[in-house]
């Protein structure tokens, strides 16, 4: 169904606001709102972070950069973590 909904008609990334649950540790929310003039669906999805450099997947994954590119196996990583939010997301 997420697929489908992905189309013409699904979430709009210009349309992404985050919601940050937090300070050092937290929550961050993000609703997306739909497609077109009048968005009347909106999804949303969620990450938790942690308040030491290891202790968050994001952070984790900059943390083995070596330079200004991240490498392949970030590029996995990055990956990985935008496919956990994707099927988390869920719409309201």
């Amino acid at each position: 169904m997420l697929a489908d909904e992905l189309g013409k008609d699904g979430p709009d990334p210009n349309r992404i606001t985050e919601i940050d649950y937090g300070d050092y540790q937290g929550t961050l929310v993000y609703v997306i709102g739909q497609k077109g003039p009048q968005p009347g669906t909106h999804w949303t999805t969620s990450v938790s972070y942690g308040s030491c450099s290891g202790c968050d997947t994001l952070e984790a994954i900059r943390s083995e950069a070596n330079g200004p590119q991240p490498t392949e196996d970030q590029m996995k990583e990055y990956r990985t973590l935008a496919l956990h939010l994707l099927q988390k997301m869920k719409e309201v």
